[in-house]
């Protein structure tokens, strides 16, 4: 199935995206679709490797600052923020219910 997009660009862009397509010997649609489909393979991969590292920090495997590297640092603490409340949220919980 294909689905038509209409998307607008300046004309100077166009002017620089028709002198890639031809010195590629491509069309204008194929340098945009293969554009669109590496963007969205490294944006996956960038997922990926932003969620593996977050296991790897939370089990204690990656340092805070390397962790903060990957994924950003406000996502760092929001990240180390969260776990450190859970764990205390789960020490306080089995306070309450210990006998």
């Amino acid at each position: 199935m294909v689905t038509e997009v209409k998307i607008e660009f300046d004309t100077e862009f166009i002017e620089q995206l028709d002198k890639l397509a031809q010195s590629e010997f491509k069309t204008r649609e194929s340098v945009i679709k293969s554009a669109l489909a590496a963007y969205i393979e490294r944006y996956t991969k960038m997922v990926d490797i932003k969620r593996l590292a977050t296991g790897k920090f939370l089990n204690g495997d990656l340092d805070f600052d390397d962790f903060a590297r990957i994924v950003g640092y406000d996502n760092a603490i929001l990240a180390r923020d969260i776990d450190q409340a859970m764990k205390e949220s789960i020490v306080d919980a089995k306070k309450d219910f210990a006998f």
